[in-house]
């Protein structure tokens, strides 16, 4: 099964932007926007890490959910 996000391209600044206002907000919109910013970074490391074509998904998986926990504890400042 193949997971498709559309991405959207933002520069650091304003990624960096998203995640500041996602922790202090708390707004699912806003992680939404930050893991539709990181979704072509996510693909291309599931592609280069995965052996076979069939733990692509799974590591496509893992590293959204890094992103997810990213934007909920990563200090910025």
């Amino acid at each position: 099964m193949t997971i498709h996000i559309p991405a959207i391209d933002i520069s650091r600044d304003s990624l960096n932007q998203l995640v500041v206002e996602y922790q202090k907000a708390n707004d699912n919109n806003l992680l939404e926007q930050i893991i539709r910013a990181m979704v072509k970074l996510c693909s291309r490391l599931a592609a280069r890490f995965s052996p076979t074509e069939a733990y692509r998904d799974d590591c496509f998986s893992e590293a959204l959910i890094g992103v997810i926990k990213a934007a909920r504890t990563y200090d910025i400042n």
